[in-house]
């Protein structure tokens, strides 16, 4: 079995000799760089730590037996990569603003994080649509043309380069846009409440306009 930073060596027992096994050395070489480790092992298997992910290495497995004197016999080799590493799902993920056809989400770095981000891909799904959006570097994301009054299942999903492109798991929320009629009503409510103030103070529509040239505001306090 193998890991992003172990490796799990395993072999039988290579003859039914006379002879007794006192140990097993195990010598792991990495293929890109000089590095090299060895370890002494009673039996199989062996679990060898840290190693670098994605990274291919070479390992030699020797038996040496004891009649009288040490001996070696001729080693088995095999090679071996290690997997991948899979980075973290981002923190702190949070639904910014909601409007009638947009959503603002926004996230924050994976924790522990030790190799380079490359992008974040952010996926807006709902039963009928599908938007996707990428984004270098956490933040704020907004969506627009979105649907009005539906509800949006959004994924954030962290992307790493380490030798090759590998995505991890994702941080997950539910985000739902507006009505188109509660900005309608808004809007309704405050000419309302204009109406109202001009009809209770009899304020003419000339002394609105010059009101509002000279930057004083109709008090809206119902009385």
């Amino acid at each position: 079995s193998r890991s992003a930073t172990t490796l799990q060596i395993q072999w039988k027992y290579p003859f039914p000799g006379d002879y007794k096994i006192v140990f097993y050395k195990i010598i792991q070489k990495s293929l890109t760089d000089t590095w090299n480790h060895s370890a002494i092992a009673e039996k199989s298997p062996i679990e060898i730590y840290g190693l670098i992910p994605y990274r291919v290495y070479r390992v030699t497995v020797t038996a040496f037996t004891n009649n009288t004197r040490l001996l070696q016999g001729p080693p088995c080799q095999l090679i071996a990569r290690t997997s991948v590493k899979t980075p973290g799902p981002p923190t702190d993920c949070r639904v910014g603003k909601e409007d009638v056809t947009s959503l603002i989400v926004g996230w924050s770095p994976p924790a522990f994080e030790d190799h380079k981000i490359v992008y974040y891909k952010v996926v807006f799904q709902s039963k009928l649509h599908y938007y996707q959006s990428v984004k270098k570097g956490p933040g704020i994301l907004e969506q627009k043309n979105l649907s009005a009054a539906t509800t949006y299942n959004v994924t954030v999903t962290t992307f790493t380069n380490n030798t090759v492109l590998v995505s991890g798991p994702a941080c997950r929320m539910t985000a739902r846009t507006k009505e188109q009629g509660e900005v309608s009503y808004l809007i309704l409510f405050c000419l309302g409440v204009i109406v109202i103030n001009v009809i209770r103070h009899n304020v003419s529509c000339v002394s609105i306009g010059i009101q509002m040239l000279q930057w004083r505001l109709i008090p809206v306090v119902l009385v």
